[in-house]
């Protein structure tokens, strides 16, 4: 090759070499651009999210929004889902875009979960095929109740686990039902995002929770307290006017109680308590109020019920309190009965005024040893 052709030929291969260079450049430039589009697309997306969420009051409202927004922002996700661990140990859907809310009657154990078996649920991976997996890992009447309400038509799914405080506490999963689209890492990162957002929600949601059972439930029996429990009264005295219709409300204490704690302890009497809520809780409707007023004092609002309807549940209770196995303790009570209608008083406080005189006659002429003493 003659000098001159040489210098051609390397001039050549220079210049091939800057225009190479100047498209990968001008590509990876592009490239950075779109991606730095995109990941202020997800922030815009994720501050819009954060904004609805901040405005409703309901978890599974604000659970609701955060898939939704999973499933905007994932190319060819379709489904989503939000399964807790609950007291018992297994996952329990939360929260569902896409699916039948017949599902929140299935819970799974947490070896029936995919990201379980791949990194123990300590990371978001990304699922190919989740229906293998779960023919070969789910029992086959949880995989014949997900066909059932068609959930298990699904090609690939991005699993994502919740922790509070360094605690799992769940699981969110964005899926795919199309055969043509299998998730990628960049959708990964995105799922991450949107986790860490789902964190943020569910531990504010839990401590909100906390605070609002504080403040309206009793700490020792789980039953509403007073103040809660005139809130919900004022309420349905409101709706017994309104639509006419008819209520009971029914003070009780135990007999003897100040007894339980003098001979057997504080501890004992506590337990006397609770024993006593459980009966009451699981023997009246749900439909019906149930509260601990203070020390061993309980109401009941039995609502569209009469004066002689009353007096027969609050018997029937009567029996089942009885029943209580404690040490040699017999747990008993006196009640008092407020009818109450839509021409009745709606004063709260003279209702259970009426309620309380009832009880102490009922207490003074059947129940108690000495007429003046109480509780």
């Amino acid at each position: 090759m003659s000098g001159l052709n040489s210098i051609n030929y390397w001039m050549l291969l220079y210049g091939l070499a800057v225009t190479l260079g100047l498209v990968f450049s001008l590509y990876t430039l592009s490239s950075v651009k779109e991606k730095m589009k995109r990941m202020q697309h997800i922030k815009e997306i994720l501050y819009a999210m954060g904004d609805k969420v901040s405005k409703t009051e309901d978890a599974e409202e604000a659970f609701d929004i955060i898939i939704s927004t999973g499933i905007k922002l994932i190319e060819g996700a379709c489904k989503g889902s939000f399964l807790m661990e609950e007291e018992d140990h297994l996952f329990h859907f939360k929260a569902l875009v896409g699916f039948s809310e017949d599902l929140k009657n299935l819970a799974l154990k947490k070896e029936e979960l995919f990201l379980y078996q791949i990194n123990n649920l300590k990371e978001t991976a990304i699922i190919v095929n989740p229906v293998k997996f779960d023919e070969k890992h789910v029992s086959r009447d949880k995989i014949n109740f997900l066909k059932d309400f068609s959930a298990l038509d699904l090609s690939c799914t991005i699993s994502a686990p919740i922790y509070i405080d360094d605690k799992l506490v769940g699981l969110l999963n964005i899926d795919s039902t199309s055969s043509q689209r299998i998730f990628s890492a960049e959708d990964l990162i995105t799922v991450d995002h949107i986790k860490n957002e789902f964190q943020l929600v569910l531990k504010n949601a839990l401590v909100k929770h906390k605070l609002n059972y504080l403040a309206n439930y009793d700490e020792l029996t789980a039953l509403y307290n007073r103040r809660y429990f005139k809130q919900l009264f004022n309420r349905e005295l409101d709706r017994i006017e309104r639509y006419k219709g008819t209520a009971c409300l029914v003070l009780l204490d135990l007999n003897d109680f100040k007894k339980i704690n003098d001979t057997h302890g504080h501890n004992m009497g506590d337990k006397a308590l609770q024993e006593f809520s459980l009966v009451l809780s699981d023997n009246i409707r749900k439909t019906d109020l149930l509260a601990r007023m203070s020390g061993d004092e309980f109401v009941i609002l039995f609502l569209d019920c009469t004066k002689e309807h009353a007096v027969e549940r609050m018997e029937r209770l009567r029996e089942k309190v009885r029943e209580i196995d404690l040490l040699d303790i017999t747990i008993d009570f006196c009640y008092g009965v407020c009818p109450i209608d839509s021409d009745t008083t709606h004063i709260d406080s003279e209702l259970l005024n009426i309620a309380d005189r009832e009880m102490y006659q009922h207490k003074k002429e059947k129940y108690c040893n000495c007429p003046h003493e109480r509780g």
